[in-house]
This record gives structure tokens, C-alpha cells and sequence, in this order.
């Protein structure tokens, strides 16, 4: 019987390929945080924009002479003051065009990560199509090797019995080896493609230290 090698292992679901392929994509994490300083960035502006209220102290200590004594009846060395101070922004230059090109980049960010998303989902999935075709392909492969050696054990019984000539054999050995070379081309195009969808969905590394 024909031997495989092990082809490395599909995720359990298309769903669940997704969602890892999701979490591990270092293009989506970089759109991801370009958003996260774009609304950081935002927010900046916006308050700057807002009145702002500072709390203001202070305070002082006054050197003892004699002649403060003697004008004043209640001289008090320590002195402070605590108060508030309001700033309220009239006029800010250059915040509304900033704030109006940020508000385009963030949006422009925002339809990149959703076409990201769609794009990976979508390669994902065909990937996995093709890592089932490939499947399907190599398990009709396999028993057709299966069928031409069992053939080629018959034809060398009836060879010994003198019922088959030696050119009927050799034609059923160059069947048996074409079979051969089929059955490794499928098995690795099976690897292959179950390789790249590990690859798409961030499970390459886990899955190569998991073969012998």
C-alpha cells in the first residue's frame, strides 16, 4: 500500500481559521494602531478647542522687621492666595483644517482595515477550497496507485504461470511508476496548499514543530 507522509493538519473550522487569521495579521495590527493614534490624535484637537480651567496658588513668606510692626496692626509673615483661572479659546489657528484632514485620514484608515479584513477572510477561504481539491485529488491518486499494483502482483502471477509475456509486465511496471509520480505530485500539492493556509491563518510555526 501506498505510505503518505502526514500532510500538516486543517484548523478544526473555516470559522475558526478566520478568526486566527484575524488576530494574527500584522497588516491589520498596524492599520489598527494607525486608528488607535489618528482618534488619539483627535480627541487632541477637539480639546483644545474646549475652555479650560486651571487652578492658580501662591504663596509667600515675609521677612519680621520692625517697621512693619509699627504700621501695621495685624502683620502676618505668611501670606497665600488660591484661585481659578479660565481660558477660553477664541480663535485657534490651524485646528479646523487639522481636524478636518484627520477626520479623512481616520476614515480612509477605516475602509483600508475593513478591505484588509475582507481580502484575508476571502484568501482564506479560497485556501482552504483548494487544500479539500487537493485532498480530493490525492485520495483518488492513492487508489489508483492501489489498483495498478495490485494489476502489476497479478500480471507477475500469470507471468510465472506463462499466461502473461514479459513486454505485458514491463508495460504494467511503467504504469505502476506513472502512478507513482502522480501520487507524489498530489501528495505534494496537498502539502502545499494545506501549508499556505496555516500560513494565512498564523498556525505555520505551531503546526511545523508539531511534525516528526
Amino acid at each position: 500500500m501506498a505510505q503518505e507522509r502526514p500532510a500538516p493538519p486543517l484548523p478544526a473550522s473555516e470559522q475558526q481559521a478566520a478568526e486566527a487569521a484575524l488576530a494574527s495579521n500584522s497588516e491589520l495590527r498596524r492599520l489598527e494602531s494607525q486608528i488607535a493614534a489618528k482618534q488619539l490624535e483627535l480627541r487632541g484637537a477637539a480639546a483644545a478647542r474646549l475652555p479650560r480651567a486651571d487652578l492658580v496658588a501662591q504663596y509667600a513668606m515675609l521677612a519680621k522687621f520692625n517697621n512693619y510692626t509699627e504700621y501695621f496692626s495685624h502683620f502676618q509673615r505668611n501670606n497665600g492666595e488660591i484661585g481659578v483661572s479660565f481660558q477660553v479659546p477664541i480663535f485657534v489657528p490651524g485646528v479646523r483644517s487639522a481636524t478636518a484632514q484627520g477626520e479623512a485620514d481616520l476614515s480612509r484608515l477605516k475602509i483600508e482595515l475593513a478591505n484588509a479584513r475582507n481580502r484575508i477572510v476571502s484568501e482564506l477561504a479560497e485556501s482552504l477550497r483548494s487544500a479539500r481539491r487537493a485532498q480530493t485529488a490525492a485520495d483518488v491518486v492513492r487508489l489508483d496507485l492501489e489498483v495498478t499494483r495490485e494489476q502489476l502482483s497479478v500480471d507477475l502471477a500469470q507471468f510465472q504461470e506463462g499466461r502473461q509475456t514479459m513486454r505485458q509486465v514491463d508495460e504494467a511496471r511503467l504504469a505502476e511508476n506513472d502512478r507513482w509520480i502522480a501520487f507524489y505530485d498530489a501528495q505534494y500539492a496537498l502539502e502545499k496548499a494545506r501549508w499556505n493556509v496555516l500560513r494565512l491563518d498564523g498556525g505555520l510555526l505551531d503546526s511545523a514543530a508539531k511534525l516528526p
